[in-house]
């Protein structure tokens, strides 16, 4: 259900913005896969959507390999969660609150 809500203000967001962005998911035939991609003169940035405030490994398994299936034109790694603060995981992940993220608060 918070993909389909994510999904809407995703849609609603894009065609605002200048420019053509076009909106993907990504799964691979072992089962891996990636909610949303964002790709955009031929850059991408890979979201997954977790309820939770928080995610494992494993959870963030298919961003690692959608990462490196897109190699250099892979940008960042968005984790929108539930929780309260924008959180930068790692070089290129960065875990967002869901408010954050769609602009509800700062």
């Amino acid at each position: 259900m918070v993909e389909t809500f994510a999904a809407g203000e995703l849609r609603q967001l894009l065609a605002l913005a200048p420019g053509k962005t076009h909106l993907w998911f990504w799964r691979v035939e072992h089962g891996r896969e990636v909610d949303f991609l964002l790709e955009r003169a031929g850059e991408v940035v890979g979201v997954e959507i977790k309820w939770g405030s928080g995610a494992t490994t494993s959870d963030l398994a298919g961003l690692r390999d959608c990462q490196a299936a897109f190699g250099r034109a892979f940008r960042l790694r968005v984790l929108l969660q539930s929780g309260t603060e924008v959180l930068p995981l790692d070089q290129r992940l960065i875990a967002v609150p869901f408010s954050v993220f769609f602009g509800r608060e700062p």
